[in-house]
């Protein structure tokens, strides 16, 4: 898996720690979602997605968006 620069790049000032809360996951599955060594569910990348503001697909799209 690509590691998704742009995740950390649209998380801004907040710490994973927030965004894991917000999500309510462990910060360690956050970070690993962010580095690219995990993947997500349907679910969480439409929660996630809708507090960063895109749309939920970035999370499954092959190119290098960022």
């Amino acid at each position: 898996m690509k590691r998704r620069t742009w995740l950390r790049e649209l998380r801004g000032d907040k710490t994973q720690q927030e965004i894991a809360d917000e999500l309510g996951i462990a910060r360690a599955y956050y970070c690993q979602l962010e580095n690219g060594q995990r993947g997500i569910s349907v679910s969480l990348a439409r929660e996630l997605a809708e507090k960063l503001n895109i749309p939920w697909t970035y999370f499954f799209d092959d190119s290098d968006l960022g």
